[in-house]
């Protein structure tokens, strides 16, 4: 965002890592409806062997499944991806996009498709925040976006500290009866 301010360096160099998020074409929109519509569909036709792949290569093999091939597959999504989207959006929202909401989701939520939908949610909230942000300060909206990717995943990562710190430092709840009426301290009995 500070380089986008700066009037000493070339708008190519500002357009390769920043974009031009304002200045998305028709043309533009087009090329990245297909490649989504393309992710998309490989995704839900190969959701379970990317999974399996995910969390254990070996296991995926056991089960059945190509572990190769879908690696392959998975890193052509991605390239499919970055592709799509590197000449609209620059770089460093492409990968600020690619990166921040699903490692923020994966902190919020533990099932995958509540990951993916997660992180969905939250990489559109920070291209909202970060494009009112850039409409009104004057900053690179490419890079206004990703320091939003970026400051959800703090947020979302010290809040989970704080809350994981406060649950070990409370008290635990009395599990007896017996337990309740003896915390209360002594009493005399009349």
């Amino acid at each position: 965002m500070i380089v986008s301010r700066a009037q000493s360096f070339s708008t190519e160099v500002t357009a390769l890592l920043f974009g031009d998020v304002l200045g998305v074409t028709v043309a533009d929109i087009r090329t990245q409806l297909v490649a989504t519509t393309a992710v998309v569909l490989t995704t839900l036709v190969l959701y379970r062997p990317f999974v399996a792949l995910t969390f254990n290569r070996a296991k995926a093999q056991t089960l059945g499944m190509r572990p190769r091939l879908a690696q392959t597959a998975l890193l052509a999504l991605l390239a499919l991806s970055i592709v799509a989207s590197f000449q609209a959006i620059g770089t460093l929202l492409v990968f600020g996009l690619l990166v921040g909401p699903p490692a923020t989701a994966s902190l919020l939520a533990h099932r995958v498709p509540i990951i993916m939908m997660t992180s969905m949610a939250l990489g559109a909230a920070a291209v909202v925040a970060g494009l009112v942000v850039s409409f009104h300060h004057g900053t690179a909206g490419g890079a206004t976006i990703a320091g939003f990717s970026a400051l959800e995943f703090f947020i979302v990562l010290i809040s989970r500290e704080i809350a994981e710190a406060l649950r070990h430092t409370a008290p635990p709840p009395p599990n007896e009866p017996d337990e309740a009426i003896a915390s209360l301290g002594p009493r005399s009995l009349p």
